[in-house]
């Protein structure tokens, strides 16, 4: 599949596509919310420990004193604060992606990466990843997304004329787990592959995906699924 040649109204000023505002507010009302609750079972929780404890430690102590009428508050705030952290977390888990007249922008954990808009032959969701395909299957680009943003990403693609393919990998039926050791791949390729699993374990994403990119170039496409396994798409030699 070639590009789609831009329209004469392609846009001029660039489309960025990131987290939705709406799931910031969801996770900070989400530990607000628990953070009430937290609050209402300092005191009967305390007070359960100290029938069942013959000298009951000052911490337990100091929960037992705890009074709602400044707990809630306090901890719906905590709650919240912690809901925005970890709503911000997931946006720079999932980056963003900007796209002008002549390139598509994606940010990556090793740094922003640009394509040019002649290259990119096929765009789509697979799984929890978006992935940019260059000419002959190669994977171009492929960073964590949010199922939420298909509607957006599509919008965005089409906007500049770019080819979208949708929620499913064309080439789904060609990936297979990665087997250590098989006789399809040679000793360096299984190496990178194992250092790669390793780099995923203990969660050093940048790494990872150098990793993804050198067995790319050797042809060898790689995505994650469940329970750390890598299943992987060999190019034709």
């Amino acid at each position: 599949m070639c590009p789609t040649t831009p329209s004469p109204t392609t846009p001029e000023a660039p489309v960025t596509v990131r987290l939705r505002s709406r799931l910031v507010l969801a996770f900070t009302v989400a530990g607000a919310a628990m953070g009430g609750l937290v609050a209402m079972a300092i005191g009967p929780t305390a007070a359960w420990l100290m029938t069942r404890m013959d000298s009951p430690a000052a911490l337990v102590e100091m929960m037992d004193q705890v009074r709602l009428i400044w707990s809630v508050p306090v901890l719906m705030v905590l709650g919240a604060v912690i809901g925005l952290w970890v709503s911000s977390a997931r946006d720079r888990r999932v980056g963003r992606l900007t796209i002008d007249s002549q390139t598509v922008t994606v940010d990556r954990p090793e740094g922003p990466a640009a394509f040019q808009h002649r290259d990119i032959t096929e765009a789509f969701l697979d799984d929890a990843d978006l992935v940019l395909l260059g000419r002959a299957g190669h994977e171009l680009a492929r960073t964590p997304a949010e199922d939420g943003l298909a509607s957006e990403l599509k919008e965005a693609f089409t906007m500049f004329g770019l080819p979208w393919s949708g929620t499913t990998d064309p080439r789904d039926v060609e990936f297979h787990p990665w087997v250590d050791h098989s006789q399809e791949l040679d000793a360096e390729l299984h190496a990178m592959l194992r250092d790669r699993r390793r780099a995923l374990e203990t969660g050093d994403a940048a790494q990872a995906e150098v990793l993804r990119d050198q067995l790319a170039a050797h042809g060898v496409m790689v995505r994650d699924r469940a329970g750390g396994q890598q299943q992987i798409r060999i190019l034709p030699a």
